[in-house]
């Protein structure tokens, strides 16, 4: 009979590895555009001496007959919202804020600074929908589930840095980020969250084609592409991209080019 402690290390284990959905804060549909500021903030008087919010992430500063801004991703990193007039790293709950997702596909993506926070995109070029993990729980990239964060590892963000074209999302394999600069400025006014297809994973500069085989397989980004896998003479399985003509696609059974018209699709009955 196991000892009543080991049980109890067991279970309290096993309750860490719970993971849970997060709450929908925010409802996005198709086509939606992107709102920057809200029409119900405070703005400026022209006579007093105040700080306010005038978007989600911008700190507007009223300075009697004049007025200046913040930018807060920008200034403190770490503080990237504008909460009660001044950053913060909470986003003040509300219908503008936490700021949805430009899309980039379908499905669920991370957030790029905050790593409670998820989205859901109903397809390419859509705003997201936002979700929210509970307290103390982060979101995990490989389950599209809140876990509980345990270490400092697990909350997840992309670090823009203007030496690097894409730039890694935490250790995430999936997912990766596009961080955009405006003019010469050192900081980014926006970032946008990719995700490697299926079959790749990204390495620091692209999303790579990762072998299981000898062989050819189908690229599942491009119905056109493949990739032809073989040994090299080190023994590392390589994975060589190759493209069929403009008028073919891949075929994965025939492992060879075809017309578009002669590729045979799975087929579907209905109850």
């Amino acid at each position: 009979m196991l000892p009543l402690v080991l049980v109890i290390s067991v279970l309290l284990q096993l309750s860490f590895q719970q993971e849970v959905p997060g709450v929908l804060q925010k409802r996005n549909l198709q086509g939606g555009k992107r709102t920057a500021f809200s029409a119900n903030n405070e703005t400026c008087d022209g006579t007093r001496m105040f700080s306010t919010c005038g978007s989600c992430e911008a700190v507007n500063v009223c300075l009697g007959s004049s007025m200046d801004w913040r930018y807060c991703r920008s200034l403190t990193p770490d503080k990237p919202y504008c909460n009660n007039g001044e950053c913060s790293a909470t986003p003040s709950y509300n219908e503008y804020c936490p700021p949805s997702l430009y899309c980039t596909g379908t499905g669920y993506y991370p957030d790029p600074t905050t790593c409670n926070i998820y989205h859901y995109c109903v397809g390419k070029y859509s705003m997201s929908s936002v979700y929210m993990c509970p307290k103390n729980y982060v979101f995990n990239p490989e389950t599209n589930l809140c876990k509980r964060k345990q270490q400092e590892g697990d909350c997840m963000k992309v670090t823009c840095r203007p030496e690097e074209i894409f730039s890694a999302y935490g250790t995430s394999k999936r997912f990766f980020g596009y961080c955009r600069y405006g003019g010469e400025g050192s900081y980014p006014y926006d970032t946008e969250i990719y995700r490697c297809s299926e079959g790749t994973e990204f390495n620091g500069k692209t999303c790579s084609f990762q072998c299981p085989d000898e062989g050819r397989f189908p690229d599942n980004a491009n119905p056109r592409g493949y990739y032809e896998c073989y040994y090299s003479d080190s023994d590392e399985l390589i994975a060589n991209p190759q493209i069929c003509p403009s008028d073919r696609v891949y075929d994965a059974k025939l492992f060879t080019c075809v017309l578009e018209a002669l590729t045979t699709y799975p087929t579907t009955t209905g109850l």
